[in-house]
């Protein structure tokens, strides 16, 4: 049977290794974040080009807006593509941190 003290120490090292694991989560989120305003930022521009086609214009014009819509559609390709890498990172941090500390509870408590 471990005393109160040996278990409140292996509970201090638990708990630097969630705040690092919790701090990673939070840096992935802010990353999250800001790539869902570039998103948004993105679709709005597309937005405003697709609305530029117009029949009454040239089809060289037309040609260029289209051009402009699919660079800004790739654009936004990658950066879904980027929030979704770092809402990965987070899963796979919560799912680290949840495993580790089950089992550092179960030590703690043997």
């Amino acid at each position: 049977m471990k005393t109160f003290d040996e278990i409140r120490l292996q509970g201090a090292q638990l708990n630097e290794v969630r705040i690092l694991r919790v701090a990673s989560a939070v840096g992935l989120a802010s990353k999250v974040k800001s790539q869902r305003q570039k998103v948004e930022q993105g679709q709005r521009n597309l937005e405003t080009v697709l609305k530029r086609i117009q029949k009454d214009k040239t089809v060289e014009d037309n040609l260029e807006y289209i051009t402009e819509s699919i660079t800004l559609l790739s654009e936004q390709m990658s950066n879904v593509s980027k929030q979704i890498s770092s809402l990965t990172g987070i899963g796979v941090t919560t799912l680290l941190t949840n495993e580790r500390s089950n089992k550092q509870i179960l030590k703690l408590v043997k």
